[in-house]
């Protein structure tokens, strides 16, 4: 806009200028040259002012978007890896709505061929398969806000996830709190909120807990060039009770479009528990024997996860 404005004023000082020397002997068809080219600039900057604020306005109603990423491998080892996340949205002038489902599910599978037979010339193949589940989790959660003003908004949200991999088999919680809006365009958008959150966890090892937290969470997306599209979320959610039980779950996407509706997109996610739950794992004893006696082992602090997936928006 403010090439524009600079543009729109350089117009101006040629028309002062030619209204002077007009002033001082020019002939009158110089001046008479001077409205249509006052009209026709006016006219440019209003046309491309309009197209700037109809590309950055944001866009109302209902809007959905599926990722699917699937990684099959066959023949003397097979592995199967399907990851799906839907986002499905409700924007009206001074709320929104927004609800996703996600999921990961891993399997691999040991292929033992046996050769069963009298001699090297005269036997059969025996195969036996063996299937294991080697990574799974999913989650679903859902946030509404209201705005209260340009700025400020509130919010409610809650969710639950399970990964009996990361020692949990269900955790629910809910939240609500205040944010900030700095910026809602349909080019660029960035919320922050704060608010408190009850949480309930029920691990894979050991008692239910149900504790109060302080939630923060960043929203961010920024489209880079026409077809290209930076997108973050981070939550951080700490235990009031334990100062020490700190998670923090954050997402980093960058999608490209290949069509109107089609597009292709990397994320990158971090999922962080400074206080992680206990997974079991069987004893091995000090002379190699691997025993049946299960002990609770924390489970590893941060998990990672990178995916290549097919978007569809509709």
């Amino acid at each position: 806009m403010s090439a524009l404005c600079i543009d729109f004023q350089r117009e101006v000082d040629d028309v002062k200028g030619s209204l002077l020397r007009s002033k001082s002997g020019r002939s009158k068809s110089s001046v008479q040259a001077v409205g249509p080219v006052i009209a026709i600039t006016f006219l440019q900057l209003a046309g491309t002012s309009r197209a700037v604020a109809q590309q950055n306005e944001k866009q109302l109603g209902w809007a959905d978007q599926a990722e699917l990423a699937l990684v099959v491998t066959a023949g003397n080892s097979q592995t199967s890896t399907l990851g799906f996340r839907n986002v499905l949205s409700r924007v009206w002038e001074n709320a929104e709505f927004h609800f996703e489902v996600a999921g990961l599910r891993t399997e691999s599978a040991t292929i033992t061929r046996t050769p069963v037979g009298s001699s090297i010339e005269d036997f059969v193949i025996q195969e036996e398969k063996v299937s294991t589940l080697t990574a799974e989790n999913y989650l679903t959660r859902a946030k509404y806000d209201r705005n209260l003003s340009q700025r400020l908004f509130a919010y409610g949200s809650g969710g639950w996830d399970r990964d009996e991999f990361a020692g949990i088999r269900n955790r629910y919680y809910g939240a609500s709190g205040l944010g900030n809006i700095w910026y809602d365009r349909e080019d660029a958008r960035w919320r922050t909120d704060y608010g408190l959150s009850v949480t309930h966890e029920e691990p894979t090892v050991g008692a239910s807990d149900t504790f109060a937290g302080l939630r923060l969470s960043s929203d961010l997306m920024k489209r880079l060039t026409g077809n290209t599209t930076l997108e973050n979320l981070t939550i951080a959610n700490e235990n009031l009770e334990d100062g020490s039980d700190l998670r923090i779950d954050t997402l980093t996407a960058l999608a490209v479009a290949m069509a109107e509706h089609l597009a292709i997109k990397l994320s990158l996610r971090f999922l962080f528990d400074n206080v992680p739950s206990a997974v079991e794992s069987p004893l091995l004893l000090p002379n190699g024997v691997l025993t049946d006696i299960l002990v609770p082992v924390p489970a590893d602090k941060l998990d990672t996860r990178f995916s290549l997936a097919l978007v569809v928006d509709f």
